[in-house]
């Protein structure tokens, strides 16, 4: 198989590794360190090159600063404009245009913190500007704004990591009487609206963080005992998974991860940060 030829121009054999950067979702619930997670990718792909914060929620990347692993991050909030979108403009005009100079080198990941506010801060300025009455315009006016943030990320060439918040799974009741039926509902990103399909259909991997009570003198864990991990496949009663098959569960190192999908082979991070619990 491996001499196969085509006369087509272009055509190639299809391989298990990514021909354009991964774009990862870590999805978790409130405080169990998804914004801290942002500090394992220092020294990534190489030593002195850090990852670049999109931060929507302008206190995540503090969380870093506060375990001693501080990460540049551009806060959406501090940038020009009167709306959410204006500022997002601008924080991605910025950054596109240190990519097209070849001044971006120091960064070899965006983490972008976090798709649930993003949406939030998105729907605070439509509520406020639409002067449409049917309340389903706000949507649509979201999706259309949602969408070309996501194309201009994913067009930045860099590796992705979206965090989000998890909505857990729950039963969904349907029909009367003897026509009743329930069925589960797999836990997944809580972001409103239709952005949240879009977003999960984009990402090659969904994983979710979680942290397991393993006692504080065990290895990889924080001060109050507990460990990180990543699961990366669907896991109680959460829908994860996707392009890539890597082990269930997974450190919680967003640089392990990259080198997992990209296999470049295993990264030596210059920060283990204790928040996260990766033990490498």
């Amino acid at each position: 198989m491996s001499d196969f030829k085509s006369s087509i121009p272009g055509v190639s054999m299809s391989g298990t590794t990514p021909t354009e950067p991964p774009t990862i979702m870590v999805l978790g619930l409130p405080k169990v360190g998804k914004s801290t997670l942002a500090a394992s990718l220092i020294g990534w792909p190489e030593p002195g090159m850090m990852p670049l914060v999109l931060a929507y929620d302008s206190t995540g990347p503090d969380s870093c600063a506060a375990l001693g692993y501080p990460v540049p991050a551009l806060k959406v909030r501090d940038q020009a404009g009167a709306t959410w979108m204006d500022k997002s403009r601008a924080a991605l005009g910025n950054i596109e245009a240190a990519v097209r100079s070849g001044e971006s080198a120091p960064f070899g990941s965006l983490v972008v913190d976090c798709a649930s506010t993003l949406i939030e801060r998105l729907h605070e300025d439509a509520a406020r500007l639409n002067k449409n009455p049917d309340p389903r315009s706000t949507y649509g006016i979201i999706l259309e704004q949602s969408k070309e943030i996501l194309s201009r990320i994913h067009d930045l060439g860099l590796p992705v990591i979206w965090l989000a918040w998890l909505r857990e799974s729950y039963i969904e009741e349907s029909g009367e009487g003897p026509n009743k039926k329930r069925r589960q509902v797999l836990g997944g990103p809580l972001i409103t609206g239709n952005f949240r399909a879009r977003l999960a259909g984009t990402v090659h991997m969904i994983t979710v963080l979680d942290k397991i009570n393993v006692g504080p003198n065990a290895e990889g864990a924080d001060a109050m005992g507990y460990r990180r991990v990543l699961h990366t496949r669907t896991w109680n009663g959460i829908e994860a998974g996707g392009r890539y098959n890597l082990p269930e569960p997974f450190p919680a190192h967003l640089g392990l991860v990259l080198d997992a999908v990209m296999q470049r082979g295993q990264f030596m991070p210059q920060a283990v940060v204790e928040a996260a619990g990766a033990s490498v």
